[in-house]
């Protein structure tokens, strides 16, 4: 069984690299733990906007601890792991989600995908799926995304500690072919093995 963490800010790629490894693992589940934030919204009749969701995160930090959407996705790894099945955990913001996560799965591979942020800003603006208030300053948004906060994102950190760091940039076969040579270097894949991936 294999368990993938993957963390990055927004538009940098990491969409590619989850279908990638979803296609690797064809028997992977996969869970976002931005769906816990807005589970949490739903249930209290909230707007699902990214403003509430991060405040909706905040709050669940400041009760819960920082490792709060860790801890809350255990049941489900635990749940794929019965069934022999990879895990693909979407959505990483905070190291302690991780920390949880490998306290319990110690192999678990953290892999951070990063773009620089004039790419991230013409892939985010042509999505459009941003509401128009948050695209208005999406530039600062984006920016601000990269500061350490240690009861929201910190992905800085998060890169520090990566298993493995993707350029998001690249197109996206060049990209999963850097990514195979890094599972290669891992030794977590063979040489010219594609077909499908485990950690060790």
């Amino acid at each position: 069984m294999a368990v993938y963490l993957i963390s990055g800010p927004i538009a940098s790629g990491k969409g590619v690299l989850t279908d990638y490894l979803r296609e690797l693992n064809k028997d992977s589940e996969l869970f976002v733990l931005s769906d816990i934030l807005r589970l949490e919204a739903e249930t209290k009749n909230i707007p699902i906007t990214r403003d509430t969701l991060q405040t909706i995160g905040n709050e669940l930090r400041l009760k819960e601890g920082s490792g709060v959407l860790g801890a809350r996705a255990l049941p489900f790894i635990k749940s794929a792991e019965h069934e022999k099945k990879s895990v693909i955990i979407d959505s990483i913001r905070n190291p302690a989600e991780v920390e949880i996560i490998k306290q319990n799965f110690p192999e678990a591979l953290l892999i951070f995908v990063e773009a620089p942020l004039e790419t991230r800003l013409k892939r985010a603006e042509k999505r459009g799926r941003i509401d128009d208030r948050v695209m208005e300053n999406l530039k600062e948004i984006l920016n601000k995304e990269l500061e350490r906060n240690p009861l929201g994102f910190d992905l800085p950190v998060l890169k520090e500690r990566a298993d493995i760091v993707v350029n998001g940039e690249l197109a996206s076969e060049l990209m999963k072919e850097k990514f195979l040579e890094h599972l290669r270097e891992l030794g977590i894949i063979k040489e010219q093995q594609e077909t499908k991936i485990s950690l060790r």
